[in-house]
């Protein structure tokens, strides 16, 4: 087999082929919304991907829209006359779409997030904002946030019940769902977890609240996000995107922290 191919996202029917010097790709789209989509390159059977941003034609880039399944869209790749460049069997490109932001309003306090769609889920873009009558929460000072809105962070118990008429603080299943459905190594998820990040969840690294003593801690190098999941009488489970730390690779993960500690919210829909 001269090369393998994938898709990601909501991508369907992805086929691929050499045409002389070319990669012609083909793929549908599952649902209406125009995306954006990218393209990339794994010579390593799918452990690493590297982004293909030149010489390619076709529909690939901004605000593509989707066809029916009987019009299938294209992408042909022109490496230039590169020799063997799709040439092995450890090869794979990989189609991902980026959906075109929709938005929700909350109606307990008028605030409006993104959502993006991701896979079969649906989740919020941003963090939740809402502050509670009841419960523990807690804000960022203009000096902490540095004109980014981070949101609130709040406790376990508090952010189980915080999400909005139909939505809810997603379990710890539902977070190995989205990590899986983006796939490749830690490092590539946590590529697309970001903010920027091809995935569009545009994950932000919000630190946590370490209690009086220590404030909010680890802006701009983790973003926790609360699971409802429990996994003992004190701690519960998290969804964890991790900056490089002692020289190890930037990783998204889920783990587990003492529900004392204040944490990010992202609200999934319950349709």
């Amino acid at each position: 087999m001269p090369f393998l191919w994938i898709a990601a996202q909501s991508v369907i029917n992805v086929k691929a082929k050499q045409e002389g010097d070319s990669v012609v790709i083909t793929y549908n789209l599952d649902y209406e919304y125009p995306a954006d989509i990218l393209l990339y390159k794994s010579d390593d059977l799918g452990v690493s991907f590297k982004k293909i941003e030149n010489n390619l034609t076709g529909n690939v880039g901004k605000c593509i829209q989707a066809h029916s399944n009987e019009m299938p869209l294209e992408i042909v790749w022109h490496p230039l006359g590169t020799t063997d460049i799709v040439i092995g069997d450890n090869i794979i490109f990989k189609v991902v779409a980026i959906p075109k932001y929709w938005q929700f309003t909350d109606a307990r306090d008028g605030k409006t997030y993104n959502t993006i769609r991701m896979g079969d889920q649906t989740w919020m873009a941003d963090n939740l904002a809402y502050i509670p009558k009841d419960g523990k929460y807690w804000t960022y000072t203009k000096e902490q946030s540095n004109g980014t809105d981070y949101g609130c962070l709040y406790n376990w118990e508090t952010a189980k019940n915080v999400c909005p008429d139909g939505w809810h603080l997603p379990d710890e299943d539902e977070f190995k769902t989205m990590l899986e459905s983006i796939g490749g190594s830690k490092q590539d998820i946590y590529d697309a977890l970001i903010k920027g990040g091809y995935s569009g969840f545009e994950g932000l690294l919000g630190g946590y609240y370490m209690g009086s003593t220590w404030g909010i801690s680890s802006v701009g190098v983790d973003g926790c996000f609360w699971s409802s999941s429990e996994y003992d009488d004190i701690r519960g489970r998290h969804l964890e995107i991790e900056k490089n730390k002692n020289e190890e690779e930037n990783k998204a993960r889920t783990s587990v922290w003492l529900k004392v500690i204040g944490m990010s919210v992202r609200c999934l829909s319950n349709k």
